[in-house]
């Protein structure tokens, strides 16, 4: 089934996450050849016209609608330089490099960067690089239950072209070169995965672990890897040589008082900068990046401990875009905005690994990341698959564990141990499918990066579906067991210029038949709409949007309130799901794909302020008020407003209690048929520190 209406976006060039010397960019247009060849290509062949795909860039977002092997080619000139490296920061899925018909090396997982080195007797002068990607569907007998690629969302979702159940959920595959080529001049020596590790922190002293490893080298000589430190403000604060520790280079570090990286809640996320310098006899080379200092821990309670300090996650589950070559610094930018203004202060990267400017962009505006493995329902049970997961899930704690934001690992969303609805789904299901795998990975992640909290799994029980999969939205005004709810959500067709932009004039309505197969196609679930949810259709397709709009705000309001109102009791965290949608769809974002907020991105908005009046039913007895305060500090000589749609109105003075919940001594009786509901905070000198509101029905029983 074909898409309709997808508007293209620029690609973004190299990311500044970590910079490096005499760097040659190899962006531009690249020749490609769709399918396998005899042997791989050692010259552009005269007399013939290749057509050209921008490199970098996802081949479907460029017209080119294929699964499977693409050949990608163009000329490089080297020049005179002891060595030279060929970087990739990201390939999906499979690659293979030549150098004039010779085989380089090559690489699987689409996330990772990684590098080949030209051989020390290739001569100056022009040659032809050409790159065979391979990015497949998943075999019909795998799918979807034992897939064999980890690509998460990207390969099998219900946010994604054809929904997870469909036939045509393979569609739209994201394969090609989709991050910045490098041509890189080596002097001495090439480094990956260089990062520095909080072990410990104070306000008077951090304990780091700055370490590296060595892949590529210029020559035969003795190579001396070291160091230097910098402050927020530049300063040199440490400085030394890193060591052979195992498989990598290390050195321990001690800085005093250091500039902490916070929360932009709580504080500045203040980043410091690495500079790691191989020298060699034949020169040097050098390599930069920001990391922050800071510690994260979770408590008995399942709290997170920012610095020490026990930090409420108000989160939101996030894709951005499957095709990662989109995801330009603009609008990540933009995105991160709207979670601003929706008072979003954690991140959930569901099911997938994003474009690394984001994790760049979350240390720098102190957004917290939780980082899930591409890892999404079931997968081979075989000792080669989890060998290959470990391989790739230890180059993304490379890739990403310098970054002071991102502060909890999930290493599988949804396995298929711990998900048993999956036995109305699938006639083999197995309750005990990838429970092995999970251990091995939650083995990896406790063990490589004890620095960060981790878990095996994000199961069906911290995912509250209520109101869309079962039950009724009012079932979040009961208690949760779960510290961590990292799921919540239901559905809303975006407003009509946006939906008009995907779907032709004659397939808006009636939603039946053909048409109902094509909002099918782009996520629209009808039956837990009318039969779970319970919201009307109505009479045409303004009516469908505006119900279905009200109704996210409304459940979303009331679920966020719901478990905020249990903080620490026993809830520590809670994610919105989901808060964009990644391409011109109809599903559970709060923000649709042109980035235009829904209602509920403003019901999300409201219930997320860090400090909170929140009414909530006391059964017959009425409404209950409390307070809700995620803010460091105890607020006095605070008065509450409360006024009715009838003009009824009454005044409470408190004083809030800092990083708590306080439940007034105050019964409020039931809105009247029609009224509706305002609370505000409002400081010791008239300021409006807090509001909220309710719209009528929303306490219906």
């Amino acid at each position: 089934m074909a898409l309709l209406g997808w508007l293209l976006w620029a690609s973004p060039g190299a990311s500044a996450a970590t910079e490096r010397t005499g760097v040659r960019d190899l962006a531009g247009p690249w020749h490609y050849v769709v399918g396998d060849l005899s042997a791989p290509p050692a010259a552009l062949p005269t007399g013939l016209s290749l057509p050209t795909l921008p490199v970098p860039s996802n081949w479907y977002r460029q017209g080119l609608d294929h699964a499977g092997v693409v050949w990608l080619m163009r000329e490089v000139e080297l020049g005179e330089a002891p060595a030279w490296v060929l970087h990739f920061q990201g390939v999906d899925y499979a690659a293979e490099v030549f150098l004039d018909g010779r085989k380089l090396g090559g690489h699987t997982g689409y996330f990772a960067p990684f590098s080949v080195r030209v051989p020390p007797e290739v001569k100056p002068g022009r040659h032809l690089l050409a790159v065979r990607v391979d990015s497949p569907n998943e075999r019909p007998e795998d799918f979807s239950l034992h897939k064999r690629l980890i690509k998460g969302v990207l390969s099998h979702h219900d946010t994604r072209p054809g929904g997870a159940w469909s036939m045509w959920g393979q569609e739209a595959n994201t394969g090609g070169i989709w991050g910045a080529v490098s041509l890189v001049p080596l002097q001495a020596g090439w480094l990956e995965e260089a990062r520095a590790v909080t072990l410990e922190a104070s306000e008077s002293l951090a304990r780091l672990e700055v370490s590296a490893r060595l892949t590529h080298t210029a020559g035969t000589g003795p190579l001396t890897v070291r160091y230097r430190i910098e402050d927020p403000k530049g300063r040199t604060v440490a400085e030394g040589t890193l060591l052979p520790k195992g498989e990598r280079l290390s050195a321990e570090v001690r800085l005093e008082k250091p500039r902490r990286w916070w929360p932009a809640e709580l504080g500045t996320p203040e980043l410091h900068r690495l500079h790691l310098r191989v020298e060699g006899s034949q020169g040097a080379d050098t390599l930069a990046l920001p990391f922050g200092v800071r510690t994260v821990e979770r408590d008995a309670q399942g709290r997170l401990l920012l610095n020490g300090v026990p930090f409420f996650l108000r989160g939101t589950n996030y894709i951005p875009s499957l095709y990662l070559a989109d995801l330009t610094d603009g609008r990540l930018q933009k995105d991160l905005a709207l979670m601003r203004k929706a008072n979003v202060n954690a991140v959930r990267v569901h099911a997938h690994v994003t474009h690394p400017d984001f994790y760049t962009l979350a240390d720098r505006e102190g957004l917290l990341v939780w980082q899930d493995f591409p890892l999404q329902w079931g997968y081979q049970d075989t000792e080669a698959f989890t060998r290959e997961a470990v391989r790739q899930l230890r180059e993304l704690l490379g890739l990403l564990g310098h970054h002071p934001s991102l502060v909890f690992w999930s290493a599988h969303n949804e396995a298929p141990w711990s998900s048993d609805w999956m036995v109305y789904k699938y006639p083999d299901y197995d309750p005990e499918q990838n429970r092995a795998l999970d251990q091995e990975l939650g083995r990896v992640l406790a063990t490589e990066d004890p620095s960060r909290p981790s878990q095996q799994n994000s199961p069906p029980a911290e995912h509250l579906w209520m109101g869309w999969y079962s039950g009724s939205w009012r079932d979040f005004r009961k208690p949760t067991s779960q510290p961590l709810v990292s799921e919540f959500g239901a559905q809303a067709v975006p407003d009509l210029p946006t939906l008009q932009t995907f779907l032709q004039p004659g397939q808006l309505w009636p939603l039946e038949g053909p048409n109902l197969e094509v909002w099918s196609y782009h996520n629209f679930q009808l039956k837990e709409l009318t039969e779970i949810a319970k919201v009307p259709v109505g009479k045409s397709v303004e009516e469908l949007i505006s119900n279905t709009q009200q109704y996210q705000a409304r459940l979303t309001q009331s679920a966020a309130e719901s478990l905020r109102l249990q903080k620490w009791q026993p809830v520590a965290g809670v994610f919105q799901f989901m808060f964009v949608e990644h391409w011109p769809s109809v599903n559970w974002g709060v923000v649709d794909y042109l980035r235009n907020p829904k209602p509920g991105h403003a019901a999300l908005a409201r219930a997320y302020q860090p400090l909170l009046p929140i009414a909530a039913t006391r059964g017959a007895r009425g409404l209950g008020l409390y307070v809700v305060n995620d803010g460091l500090e105890p607020l006095e000589g605070v008065r509450l407003l409360i006024s009715s749609r009838g003009g009824k109105g009454r005044e409470v003075k408190l004083s809030v209690p800092a990083n708590a919940v306080l439940p007034l001594d105050v019964t409020l009786p039931l809105p009247a048929q029609g009224e509706g509901l305002s609370l505000r905070l409002v400081g010791p000198r008239g300021k409006v520190l807090s509001e909220n509101v309710y719209p009528p029905g929303f306490f219906a029983p």
